[in-house]
């Protein structure tokens, strides 16, 4: 089993709102598109890291029904290995 945890960037001067997934592997940020809602641009930022690590062969695909919010409002993605 794996997780991908997946943080909102405010705004700053010089950027633009932002959505980092972070992952044991690795991280990746991208920039929120403002056509979807917040959960939708959350689960493009952590499919955007599963696909970056390559983990489509080993895992199922994400999905929001396997996602949860923590206490500081972060989501986080639950990976399920494929057969499980």
């Amino acid at each position: 089993m794996q997780a991908i945890e997946v943080k909102y960037l405010a705004p700053t001067n010089s950027r633009e709102s932002r959505f980092k997934a972070t992952a044991p592997g690795g991280s990746i940020t991208i920039s929120r598109d403002y056509a979807l809602d917040t959960n939708v641009n959350k689960l493009a930022a952590a499919t955007a890291l599963f696909n970056k690590l390559g983990w489509n062969e080993s895992f199922e695909s994400l999905s929001l029904e396997k996602s949860g919010e923590l206490a500081n409002h972060n989501t986080v993605f639950i990976l399920t290995l494929k057969g499980e």
